[in-house]
C-alpha cells in the first residue's frame, strides 16, 4: 500500500492534473507529462510517434537489427574501452522529426545499444530545425 502524501492540498493538485513536489518528479510522471504536454501537442512529434508504432517500422527495425546485430558505436565509446555490445535499438541518423521521408531508409538507420542511443538522443533536436518544409504542408508517409 502506498504511503499517503503529507503535502497540503496534494489531492486538489492531482485533480487539476498537476502534482505536488513529492510526486512531480517520478519517472512515470515525467513520461506521462511529456506524452501529454509535448508529444501530443506537437504535430511533428505526434507523427514520429505514429511512425514508430507502425507495423512497417517494426519490420524495418527487425531487419536492421538482424543485419547489424552489434552496436555501431556512434560515439566511439566501445572502441575506446575495447568492448562490443549487442544492438538493441535502431537510431535515425537524420532525425525522424525533421526528415520523416527517411524514416524507413536503411542508409539513415544505425544499430545501437541502449547506452549509446540514450547519449546520441540527448544530442538530437526534438523539433524541425532545418526549415525544409513549411509547417502548413507536413509530410505524411501514411498517405
Amino acid at each position: 500500500m502506498k504511503k499517503p502524501c503529507n503535502y497540503p492540498g496534494c489531492a486538489a493538485l492531482i485533480e487539476r492534473g498537476t502534482h505536488c513536489p513529492a510526486h512531480a518528479d517520478t519517472p512515470k510522471q515525467r513520461r506521462r507529462d511529456y506524452e501529454t504536454h509535448r508529444r501530443q501537442r506537437n504535430p511533428e512529434l505526434k507523427l514520429s510517434q505514429k511512425m514508430r508504432n507502425s507495423v512497417r517500422w517494426r519490420k524495418v527495425r527487425a531487419l536492421k537489427l538482424a543485419d547489424s546485430p552489434l552496436c555501431e558505436d556512434p560515439l566511439g565509446l566501445h572502441a575506446r574501452d575495447g568492448t562490443t555490445r549487442t544492438a538493441t535499438q535502431v537510431h535515425h541518423i537524420k532525425p525522424l522529426v525533421s526528415h520523416p521521408e527517411l524514416a524507413y531508409h536503411e542508409s539513415n538507420l544505425m544499430s545501437v545499444c541502449h547506452g549509446c542511443h540514450s547519449k546520441v538522443e540527448k544530442q538530437t533536436p526534438r523539433t524541425r530545425d532545418d526549415g525544409d518544409k513549411p509547417a502548413d504542408e507536413p509530410f505524411n508517409p501514411f498517405g
